[in-house]
């Protein structure tokens, strides 16, 4: 019996993947065309923005020039400047309350630094195919992810808090491979007083485990193993470096709202006073303050001096750049830019995924005689509208079809001397793909080949031991997109150990 090899690494056929993306040219016109417009308006907010400081800039020139021609209007000019005093307080009293807010809801504010309880969780990571690194990196950002915060939260008892507060206290870091499958999982989380570290490794570990089910289709079977746990406590510096800087802040901006506050007229006071009070009443947010009394507001004033204002404030249009408009560069490379990140995701998928694309990368990653790939478009909804059936047709045209496929089959049959075979379908083949298989079947039939059916979806798993024992030769029917190639590799290996011939195989793809 052949000796088969089974390939580690995935061939991809250059060639084949670019007439996949020519196939796919609407998706790429489409991606071209969304980052042509998020190129060409990101390009022209820049220089819309290096415009207005432009603007300004010839402003304040013009202003300093003339400085001399308006000096009878410094007192005119000192009560517009003096109007923006309200404004800046209560911009310092919201920044005040802001940390002040944050620090009386933040857990790792109520820490007692000296005695920190931290809860360290150490897992092992476990995936079936190479390359661990990107699950572990997945992993790695748990700590911003809301459902984990979510779970978190409630087993500390501190359910309805923002998921800021539940990140401040965790820290999670993740390592894997990039040619092995296993890694590691080290989460340390550091424990208000009254919580249960007993039922914080409880929820950590479930969700771990429900999460590595839940990602499973996309980043392939892994499990995530708990090894280890235990509590320890001991003085954090970085606890009282952050509360240390908390209450600093609070503080800061506390004194530069009261200090300002002092100078305001009485007008001035009654007014912040007012949107302090609608503040405490929920009146207003902290955001309608800043949006009420932003920075950048302009502040309307009556001039009588019209002439001598205007000459002042009006930049110097001749020196100003030209205004910003459209930009083709910008366009041309925007869209370039979409068309690449579409083929490299496409890509990045071809890799990450690895089933059987083609009948000519299976044959020579099995090293299997093909008896024909019959190509039918699979396509529906808005996969059809990305994937071009012409183009698919003249992909394809050296396709087989089933006529073809039993012929094939029959004659090699026929000069072995074999009258019976076992077809083994690796993948779900669908409706039309088991339609195929059955035309195939009866036509060998006409040639004096009887082939048994045998669905394999999960491989091996999908087939007894007894039932290998009494296999005929073995005909393997690889479905395009289905069939993993680790599941075709695990199955020649059993046959050869039953001593079963393997006859061939032929793909199919509908």
């Amino acid at each position: 019996m052949n000796e088969y090899r089974m390939v580690d690494e995935q061939e991809i056929d250059l060639l084949d993947f670019l007439k996949s993306m020519l196939e796919q040219w609407r998706g790429c016109v489409i991606v071209g065309l969304i980052c042509m417009l998020v190129a060409v308006g990101v390009r022209y907010s820049l220089d819309m923005k290096a415009y207005n400081s432009a603007v300004e800039a010839a402003a304040v020139s013009a202003e300093n020039a003339e400085q001399s021609a308006v000096i009878e209007n410094n007192a005119l000019l000192e009560k517009a400047v003096a109007a923006t005093n309200p404004g800046v307080a209560l911009n310092y009293y919201v920044a005040w309350k802001q940390y002040k807010d944050s620090y009386d809801g933040s857990i790792l504010m109520k820490l007692d630094a000296t005695n920190v309880r931290t809860l360290g969780l150490d897992y092992i990571l476990k995936c079936e195919e190479a390359g661990s690194d990107y699950v572990a990196s997945y992993y790695g950002r748990l700590g911003t992810r809301e459902d984990f915060t979510e779970s978190l939260s409630k087993a500390l008892g501190e359910e309805g808090i923002p998921d800021g507060f539940i990140s401040d206290i965790v820290e999670v870091s993740a390592t894997g491979s990039e040619t092995g499958n296993g890694g590691y999982i080290l989460i340390k989380i550091k424990l208000p007083e009254e919580a249960d570290a007993a039922e914080v490794e409880k929820a950590v570990t479930s969700y771990l485990s429900s999460a590595s089910g839940n990602n499973a289709e996309v980043m392939g079977h892994h499990d995530i193993s708990l090894v280890s746990s235990g509590v320890s406590e001991s003085f954090d510096n970085g606890v009282v470096n952050a509360q240390s800087n908390a209450v600093s802040n609070i503080e800061s901006w506390k004194n530069k709202f009261l200090n300002l506050y002092k100078t305001l007229t009485a007008d001035e006071k009654k007014e912040v006073d007012n949107v302090i009070a609608s503040v405490e009443t929920g009146e207003m947010s902290y955001q309608d303050v800043r949006e009420e009394y932003s920075a950048q507001k302009s502040i309307s004033v009556n001039w009588n001096e019209s002439s001598v204002v205007q000459k002042v404030v009006a930049p110097a249009e001749d020196k100003l750049p030209a205004v910003p408009s459209f930009s083709i560069k910008y366009a041309a490379i925007g869209f370039a830019l979409g068309i690449f990140a579409y083929a490299g995701c496409a890509f990045a998928l071809l890799v990450l995924i690895r089933r059987f694309r083609n009948g000519e990368e299976a044959a020579s990653a099995l090293g299997l005689r093909s008896y024909g790939d019959i190509y039918e478009y699979p396509y529906h909804g808005f996969a059809a509208f990305l994937h071009d059936k012409k183009v698919y047709a003249w992909r394809h045209k050296k396709a087989s079809d089933a006529a073809q496929v039993a012929a094939a089959i029959g004659a090699k049959a026929e000069h072995g001397a074999i009258k019976s075979l076992t077809c083994v379908i690796l993948g779900d083949a669908g409706k039309a793909g088991q339609e195929c298989i059955e035309e195939i079947v009866k036509k060998a039939s006409g040639t004096g080949v009887k082939i048994d059916v045998k669905k394999a979806p999960e491989g091996l798993a999908s087939i007894s031991e007894e039932e290998i024992g009494k296999f005929s030769p073995v005909l393997v029917t690889v479905v395009s997109g289905k069939t993993h190639p680790f599941r075709a590799a695990e199955l020649l290996s059993r046959l050869n150990e039953y001593d079963i011939p393997v006859f061939g195989m032929n793909f199919i793809e509908k």
